[in-house]
């Protein structure tokens, strides 16, 4: 399953999806994140590990990752963080996008408000992007030590909202080799069809993760980057 082609795939994707998301945190103002929680936001994804069989032993202690459809993010004792892929995911996963967003997403936890929180971290910025989800999006959760207390609730808004901003940027990269707006359709599509299709990770009760219809309508619905691409209104 893990061969050297898929491997390289998903090496060159992650290592691709790390780049962009130092380049946005970088690019922010000092108000919204201060010089210092940029550097620690940046460290924490340069920290994260892509495990990846083989030997078999990596996942030793998870066998059933063999035939898991899923991504995911694992943060340990002694600051280590890592991503592991079932095996099912990657010999289904054909679109590109789809494999954007899904590892963005897991990627965004290691600096997502619910990890910096239990870290101490503060970013000023985060507390405007929360209040921007319930006041625009109306998707409540009360204050940020309630909606991390409901398994991660906050932390997986922002891995989507991130994750969405990442793979804007793939689409727009491609944007100019699609033939026509179907086929970019399509890919916007491709990009977040777990949502919709997986009742794992990407399908919890509010009480859990959001549900998949708020996910995908107020979350990477609402992104005007991609809307724009589309031609949709604002």
């Amino acid at each position: 399953i893990y061969t050297p082609r898929r491997k390289k795939i998903l090496i060159e994707t992650y290592e691709w999806i790390r780049r962009r998301m130092v380049r946005f945190i970088e690019k922010q103002s000092s108000v919204s994140i201060s010089e210092e929680a940029k550097k620690e936001l940046v460290r924490r994804l340069n920290n994260i590990v892509l495990e990846l069989p083989p030997p078999v032993s990596v996942y030793a202690n998870e066998p059933d990752l063999f035939t898991k459809n899923d991504v995911y993010y694992e943060s340990f004792p002694g600051d280590k963080r890592v991503i592991r892929v079932g095996g099912a995911y990657l010999l289904t996963a054909q679109s590109w996008f789809n494999r954007v967003f899904i590892l963005a997403h897991e990627m965004s936890h290691a600096i997502d408000p619910c990890e910096l929180y239990m870290g101490q971290v503060r970013v000023s910025g985060y507390e405007k992007l929360l209040d921007c989800f319930q006041n625009d999006k109306k998707i409540i959760f009360g204050d940020l030590k309630t909606g991390c207390s409901k398994n991660n609730f906050v932390g997986e808004l922002f891995s989507d909202w991130l994750a969405t901003r990442i793979t804007v940027q793939a689409l727009e990269m491609y944007s100019s080799k699609f033939k026509n707006r179907d086929e970019l359709a399509n890919s916007v599509i491709n990009s977040v069809k777990d949502l919709c299709n997986q009742e794992s990770l990407f399908s919890g009760t509010p009480e859990s993760h959001p549900e998949a219809k708020v996910r995908v309508e107020k979350i990477f619905g609402v992104n005007p980057e991609w809307r724009a691409l589309l031609g949709c209104s604002n």
